[in-house]
């Protein structure tokens, strides 16, 4: 059996889908179809709320984020309501080992005190990676090296939406700053099942087991 170590930070504050495709998380399964926008060879996404409520489907490249061309958009009125957030988040590897994050509380039970990959929200006019440099200085004190795209993910939460670009971050050194979480953890990716995820970041956690690196 192999271990995973909890470390507990200095400080705190309260605070889908991937592949060279796209996972539907509602459906539990890959949607492929090339990217008639920017050309991309890779994919669009289609995503499908829960059978609970009415079916919305629109197709994305995780790529460039466009709509589809020739999509259909049909809303329940619940996903109207819902907030729509675009934000980056980074898979970081110090040496052979992935950093880890749990979050402290927050507004949504759901999302309060669970594992997740560091990042945030774009700020007008800034790129992915220079976001990703931003926020990961911001709430962790880390200097990374942004490397490629992984995925991007989209998932709906029950009060909000997320688009969120993941890419594969390297650095030399944490010292284990928090200012947003609670604690942290230094996992090998075979290892990263036995922390309890973020349900958007859990078909990413998926794939880095499956050796996507």
């Amino acid at each position: 059996m192999s271990w995973v170590y909890i470390y507990k930070g200095r400080g705190t504050r309260d605070g889908s889908v991937l592949i060279k495709g796209v996972y539907n998380t509602s459906m539990d399964r890959y949607d492929e179809q090339l990217c008639k926008t920017c050309g991309s060879s890779s994919e669009s996404l289609r995503y499908q709320t829960p059978p609970h409520s009415v079916k919305t489907s629109a197709k994305f490249c995780p790529d460039c984020g466009a709509i589809m061309p020739n999509a259909t958009i049909n809303e329940s009125p619940s996903s109207k309501d819902k907030r729509m957030i675009e934000v980056v988040a980074a898979v970081i590897y110090l040496g052979n080992k992935i950093l880890c994050f749990k979050r402290g509380a927050s507004k949504f039970d759901y999302v309060s005190f669970k594992y997740e990959f560091p990042g945030g929200k774009l700020e007008a006019a800034e790129s992915p990676e220079d976001a990703l440099k931003r926020e990961l200085y911001e709430e962790l004190g880390l200097f990374v090296t942004v490397g490629r795209k992984l995925t991007t993910v989209f998932h709906e939460y029950p009060d909000f939406s997320i688009h969120m670009h993941c890419y594969l971050c390297v650095t030399d050194k944490f010292n284990g700053d928090l200012t947003d979480h609670v604690e942290y953890a230094e996992v090998e990716p075979r290892d990263l099942d036995q922390l309890d995820w973020i349900e958007a970041d859990k078909p990413i956690v998926r794939l880095l087991m499956d050796g996507d690196r």
